[in-house]
C-alpha cells in the first residue's frame, strides 16, 4: 500500500485538533453560558482524536510490517520514527523545569530512562511528556507483531493465533482508549474500494464527530463515579451505560475511519487540501511540540498579565498566539529531526537481512 493521502491529511488534522482541545482545556478564562457550553464541549471532545491516531497506527503499521524484510527492521523503522522527536521533546521539558517550581520533575536516572524509552504508564512513575503514555500503547501494539515474525517451523500458526488473540483481548481490556489499533486493522484486512460501495461511508466526517461526543461523554460520566477512560475496562465493565456508549464510538470510528482510507465524502476532499497536506507532514512533531510551546506562550501571558486584560477572550486569544510558533517549530522538528536525524540513525543502524519475515498482508490489495 503506497502513502495514503487521505490519511496522511487526516493525520494532520487530528493533531491540530488536538491543539484546539488543549486550548480548551488550558484552565485559561472563557465563556459561558448555555450557548456556549455545548460548543465547548465539542472542543473538549477532540481529546479523543488520539483514538483516531490510534486507528490510523492500526492501518498503516500492518502495511509497514507486510513490507519489512525482519523484525529488527520493523522496531528500527519504528523506533527512529518516534524516539529522536519525544527525546528531543523530553530534554526541552527538563531543561524547562528549572525555571519552574511548580514542574518539579523527578531526575531520577531510572524514571528518566523510563520516559526515554515510553514505559510510562504501563511502567508507574512519573511522566515527563504528557503525551508520552499515547506511544507507550504505539509500542504495546508493535510488540504483537513480534509473534507474527516468528516462523511456524518455531511457533505453530495455531498457537501463535491463541497467544496473539489473548495478548490483544488483554491490551483492549486493559487499556480501552486502544480499541481503535483494532479499526484500523479491520479496515486494512477487509475494506476494500471495490466492495465498500455503500454511501454510508460519504458521511466519514460526521461519523468521527459522533464518535468524539460519546467519548467524551464516557469520559463525563466516569468522572462522577471516580474513574476515567484510561483506567482498566474491568474497573468499569459493569457500568452498562459505559460500556454500550464504548461499542458504539468505536463503531462510528470504524465507518469514519474507513470512510478517510476510502477517500469518500466531503471530509476526504478537505483532506486533500494543501493546508491538510503540510499539517499531516509535520503531525507527530505538531502533536509532541504543541504541549511545550503553549506551556511557554501561556506562562508569557500570564506574567505579562495579559490574561487578567482579556478576561473571558483569553483562550481565543492564547490560540492565535500558539499557533505560529508551534507550527514554526513543528516543521522545524520535522526536517531536522524528523527527515534528516532520523534517516542518519536508519543508516547507521541498517543491518543486512537474512532472512524475510512470512508475509502476513499477502491477501491484502495493494492500494
Amino acid at each position: 500500500m503506497g502513502q495514503n493521502l487521505y490519511l496522511h491529511g487526516f493525520r494532520g488534522l487530528l493533531a491540530f485538533l488536538l491543539l484546539v482541545f488543549h486550548v480548551a482545556n488550558s484552565g485559561l478564562p472563557t465563556f459561558t453560558g448555555q450557548f456556549y457550553e455545548p460548543f465547548h464541549f465539542l472542543l473538549l471532545s477532540f481529546e479523543h482524536g488520539v483514538e483516531l491516531f490510534f486507528g490510523i497506527s492500526g492501518i498503516v503499521i500492518l502495511s509497514a510490517f507486510g513490507k519489512s524484510k525482519t523484525i529488527y527492521s520493523f522496531m528500527l523503522n519504528r523506533a527512529t520514527r518516534i524516539l529522536p522527536v519525544l527525546w528531543v521533546c523530553i530534554s526541552v521539558i527538563i531543561f524547562l523545569s528549572f525555571f519552574q517550581s511548580d514542574k518539579k520533575i523527578d531526575l531520577d536516572v531510572m524514571v528518566v530512562i523510563a520516559n526515554l524509552l515510553c514505559l510510562p504508564p504501563a511502567v508507574p512513575v512519573q511522566m515527563i511528556h504528557p503525551a508520552s503514555w499515547t506511544l507507550c500503547y504505539e509500542f504495546m501494539f508493535y510488540s504483537l507483531f513480534i509473534l507474527l515474525a516468528i516462523p511456524n517451523t518455531v511457533l505453530g500458526k495455531n498457537l501463535r493465533i491463541w497467544i496473539l488473540g489473548a495478548l490483544a483481548i488483554f491490551l483492549l481490556m486493559v487499556f480501552p482508549r486502544s480499541w481503535c489499533f483494532l479499526a484500523g486493522v479491520i479496515v486494512f484486512r477487509y475494506v476494500h474500494p471495490e466492495k465498500c460501495t455503500s454511501r454510508i461511508f460519504d458521511y466519514s466526517g460526521i461519523f468521527i464527530f459522533l464518535s468524539f461526543l460519546i467519548w467524551h461523554q464516557i469520559n463525563e460520566y466516569l468522572n462522577v463515579h471516580g474513574l476515567n477512560a484510561s483506567s482498566a475496562f474491568i474497573h468499569y465493565v459493569s457500568v452498562e451505560y459505559t460500556v454500550w456508549l464504548q461499542f458504539l464510538a468505536f463503531a462510528f470510528a470504524f465507518l469514519g475511519l474507513a470512510g478517510v482510507f476510502l477517500g469518500r465524502g466531503l471530509l476526504s476532499k478537505f483532506l486533500l487540501t494543501q493546508t491538510m497536506q503540510f499539517l499531516g507532514t509535520i503531525s507527530y512533531s505538531l502533536y509532541l511540540w504543541q504541549t511545550i510551546t503553549m506551556a511557554i506562550v501561556k506562562f508569557v501571558m500570564k506574567k505579562l498579565g495579559m490574561v487578567e486584560h482579556t478576561a473571558e477572550w483569553s483562550q481565543l486569544v492564547f490560540f492565535i498566539l500558539v499557533v505560529p510558533p508551534t507550527l514554526i517549530v513543528s516543521y522545524i522538528s520535522q526536517r531536522l529531526i524528523e527527515d534528516k536525524l532520523t534517516n542518519a540513525l536508519r543508516h547507521r543502524f541498517k543491518m543486512k537481512p537474512h532472512q524475510s519475515m512470512p508475509d502476513m498482508t499477502q491477501d491484502r490489495p495493494a492500494k
